[in-house]
């Protein structure tokens, strides 16, 4: 069995973390959460940075480039410093570092610019049945939680702060045989507060849904996943591109795939839908070492 959680809890510990104090005008501190054990999500750095860069200027963002440099403490607030680099009439863009004890953990390069009228092409929307005909990833959890190891399974069973309903099973589960791709649907839990009904909130919760499931795009191939014995995994690299609006708190269809897995390295990219519009792409490039053990 799930342990048992309230909405509204989940709701407002999402909201909690985008709540950044403003220390100075390019200066912002944050609320940590620990998720998945004592480091920091990297969704949680992908999204502060984004509201800490939306906080300095008034366009929505159009792309972000990020590199997750340091394990974060996960009970430790987060320090954001934006540099501003460029103010145009159409662009403006910004670096974002995060630090920690004095170190920087993470560093972003976000770019933000007003919509404009343009000729319009998208790609086909992948088909998939409706959200409402899947389970919940809690559901798929309490199926699969005898699986995972005792001293990690308080953890595996403590629900995300986002709603999930995998359309097939999602990157936890062992696979019995290697598979390519996988679709999901995602949104918040509750509708989102008035306070927080802002583009750069919206902006900021999709680039946190988007690197809960993307790494593993790259070890579905191999019949892996998180629990997959000696396997070192972790976000590398990130990058976010918006291409439309969207609202957070309803259903968005989350496609991933890898391209290659090599030296140690897989390549994921995803693509979120709403509408029947693309409205985010992402890609990631993520560390998939197997520990060698001497048995002698």
């Amino acid at each position: 069995m799930g342990m048992p959680f309230s909405m509204d809890a989940l709701t407002h510990e999402l909201f909690h973390l985008l709540k950044l104090k403003k220390i100075d005008s390019y200066l912002f501190k944050a609320p940590s959460l620990p998720l998945f054990g004592s480091r920091i999500f990297g969704g949680q750095l992908l999204a502060q940075s984004i509201i800490a860069s939306s906080s300095t200027c008034n366009k929505p963002v159009h792309s972000l480039h990020a590199y997750f440099l340091k394990a974060g403490d996960a009970d430790s607030t987060v320090l954001y410093e934006v540099q501003q680099l460029r103010k145009s009439p159409a662009f403006y863009t910004a670096q974002i570092r995060a630090f920690q004890q004095g170190e920087i953990i993470f560093s972003a390069f976000i770019s933000h610019c007003d919509p404009e009228d343009a000729p319009d092409y998208q790609q086909a929307e992948p088909k998939a049945v409706t959200p409402e005909a899947l389970k919940t990833e809690e559901e798929w959890k309490a199926e699969y939680a005898d699986q995972v190891p005792e001293p990690y399974r308080e953890i595996f069973l403590t629900p995300f702060n986002i709603e999930i309903r995998p359309v097939s099973t999602a990157g936890f589960v062992i696979l019995p045989h290697a598979v390519t791709g996988h679709i999901e649907y995602l949104k918040t839990l509750e509708d989102i507060p008035p306070e927080f009904n802002q583009t750069m909130f919206h902006q900021a919760i999709v680039a946190y849904m988007s690197d809960y499931e993307l790494l593993t795009a790259a070890l579905k191939p191999h019949a892996m996943s998180y629990l997959s014995p000696g396997l070192i995994s972790a976000s590398l690299d990130h990058s976010l591109y918006f291409h439309q609006p969207f609202a957070a708190d309803q259903w968005l269809k989350y496609s991933i795939e890898s391209t290659i897995s090599s030296n140690a390295r897989g390549m994921n990219s995803g693509q979120f839908w709403q509408n029947g519009l693309l409205v985010c792409s992402c890609t990631q490039e993520s560390l998939m070492r197997i520990a060698i053990t001497n048995k002698s």
